[in-house]
C-alpha cells in the first residue's frame, strides 16, 4: 500500500486539522454558552431537550479531543520511525563502504597471489632449465673423459679436467643458490597463502556479518513499511471519524440554531398571546361593566337599542377570544410536533 502524501505533508495536515478542530470547539462552545444563557427562562420540557443536545455536543467534543490525542500519538510514532529509518540508512551506507574496502583488499590480495604464483612458475621453469643444462654438461663431461682417456698428453687432460670440475662446481653452487632461492620463495609463498587464507576467512566472516545485517535491515524496512501502512490506515480512519464528527456537530449546531430561533419565535408569540389575552380580559371586564350599566338602564326602561348593540359587541369579542384561543392551541400543538422531531433527530 502506498500513500500519496509524504510524512511531512501528513504531519502538516494533522497539525492543520488540530487547529481547525480547536477553532470549531471554541466557536461551538461560545455559541452554546450564549444560547444557554439566552434560554434560561424557557419551559422545563425545552430545557431537558437542550440538555440532551448539549450532552450530545459535549460527547462529540470529547470524541474530537480523543481523535486529536490519537493523531498526536501517530505523529510521534511516525517521527520515531523516520529517525530509526534514517539511522538504518546511515548504517547501511557505512556497511556498503566497508564492503567496498574489503572488495578492494581482496582484489589486491588476489593480484599479489597471482604475482607470486607467476614467480613460482618462473622459478620452476628456471630450475627445470638448470636440470636440463646440468644433465647436458654431465653427458659432455663423461664424453670428454672418454675422449681424454685416449689422449697421450696427461697434463692437458688434467688442465681440462680441472677446468671442467671448476665449471661443474660453479654450476653446483649456482644450482644450490637457485634451490635456496626457490625454497625461500616457496616458504614466502606458503606464508602468503596462509595469510591470504586467513584474510579470505576473515573476509567471508565479515561478508556473512554484513549479509546478516542486510537481512536484519530488510526485516526492519519491512516492519517500518508495515507500521507506516498501519499509520496511514489509522490516519485515514481518524480523518473519516473527524469529518463525521464535524458533520454531526454542524448538524447539531444547525438544529440548535433552528431550535433557538423557534423557541425565540414561540416565546414572542406567547408574549403576544399573553398581551392579547390580557387585553381581551380587560376589554371583557370593561364590557361586562358596561353591560351591567346598560342592564340597570334597561331595568329602568332606557336604551334598549344600545343594550342590544352591546350584547352584539360582547358576542363578537367572545368569538374573537375563542378564535384566538384556538389559534394558541394550534401553536402549542405545532410546538409539540417540533419537539418530537428534535427528539427523533437526536436519537
Amino acid at each position: 500500500m502506498t500513500s500519496n502524501r509524504n510524512p511531512k505533508s501528513l504531519r502538516e495536515f494533522i497539525e492543520k486539522s488540530k487547529l481547525d478542530i480547536d477553532e470549531i470547539n471554541l466557536s461551538n462552545r461560545n455559541e452554546f454558552d450564549e444560547t444557554l444563557k439566552n434560554l434560561k427562562n424557557i419551559s422545563q420540557e425545552e430545557k431537558s431537550e437542550l440538555g440532551m443536545l448539549k450532552s450530545r455536543v459535549e460527547e462529540q467534543s470529547r470524541l474530537i479531543m480523543i481523535l486529536k490525542q490519537r493523531g498526536d500519538d501517530y505523529i510521534r510514532k511516525n517521527a520515531t520511525l523516520e529517525k530509526i529509518n534514517q539511522e538504518l540508512l546511515e548504517q547501511k551506507q557505512e556497511l556498503q563502504a566497508e564492503v567496498e574496502q574489503l572488495k578492494q583488499k581482496y582484489k589486491s590480495l588476489l593480484d599479489k597471489f597471482d604475482y607470486l604464483a607467476n614467480n613460482h612458475q618462473e622459478l620452476i621453469k628456471i630450475k627445470d632449465e638448470y636440470k636440463t643444462k646440468n644433465t647436458d654438461i654431465t653427458l659432455k663431461y663423461v664424453q670428454l673423459l672418454d675422449k681424454m682417456k685416449n689422449l697421450p698428453d696427461e697434463e692437458v687432460f688434467e688442465l681440462e679436467k680441472r677446468a671442467l670440475n671448476e665449471k661443474i662446481t660453479r654450476l653446483d653452487h649456482l644450482c644450490k643458490d637457485y634451490e635456496q632461492k626457490l625454497e625461500n620463495l616457496k616458504e614466502e609463498n606458503e606464508n602468503f597463502v596462509s595469510k591470504l587464507k586467513e584474510e579470505i576467512l576473515k573476509s567471508e566472516q565479515k561478508d556473512r556479518e554484513i549479509y546478516d545485517l542486510i537481512q536484519n535491515k530488510s526485516e526492519i524496512d519491512q516492519k517500518n513499511k508495515e507500521l507506516i501502512e498501519n499509520l496511514e490506515k489509522l490516519n485515514q480512519e481518524s480523518k473519516k471519524s473527524r469529518e463525521k464528527s464535524i458533520k454531526d456537530i454542524d448538524e447539531l449546531s444547525r438544529s440548535n440554531t433552528e431550535l433557538t430561533s423557534m423557541c425565540e419565535n414561540l416565546r414572542k408569540e406567547k408574549n403576544a398571546l399573553s398581551e392579547n389575552h390580557q387585553h381581551l380580559e380587560k376589554n371583557y371586564k370593561n364590557l361586562h361593566q358596561e353591560i351591567s350599566k346598560i342592564k340597570e338602564m334597561y331595568d329602568k326602561d332606557v336604551l334598549h337599542i344600545e343594550l342590544d348593540e352591546a350584547n352584539k359587541r360582547y358576542s363578537d369579542l367572545q368569538n374573537q377570544f375563542d378564535a384566538y384561543k384556538s389559534y394558541t392551541n394550534g401553536l402549542l400543538e405545532k410546538e409539540r410536533e417540533l419537539n418530537n422531531k428534535l427528539r427523533f433527530m437526536i436519537s
